[in-house]
């Protein structure tokens, strides 16, 4: 299959890892993924629940200063490695009042 008919293509159902990473994105729960996208996840191994935790901080902080992350999904997933390194140098600027 090429990519292109990849990205058109849909899974039949997402999985609850989907919909959590789908979430950082504004995704709708029952917005299907792309195979393309479900592949790039699949490529990405097993993924510990301690990176898992330090990417959802990192993708749902508000962040006021000049905003580095993926702006899309499947632009994350395959860019992943890097993007936890990021995630796990990210340290939120406190607050003032």
């Amino acid at each position: 299959m090429k990519e292109a008919e990849k990205k058109r293509m849909k899974v039949r159902e997402n999985t609850e890892l989907m919909i959590r990473i789908g979430s950082w994105f504004d995704r709708k729960p029952d917005t299907l993924w792309s195979v393309y996208e479900a592949e790039a996840l699949e490529q990405i191994g097993g993924m510990k629940a301690e990176d898992l935790k330090l990417m959802e901080r990192y993708y749902t902080a508000r962040i006021n200063e000049r905003d580095i992350r993926r702006r899309d999904l499947p632009t994350l997933l395959n860019n992943w490695t890097s993007e936890l390194d990021r995630a796990r140098k990210y340290r939120p600027k406190r607050e003032t009042a």
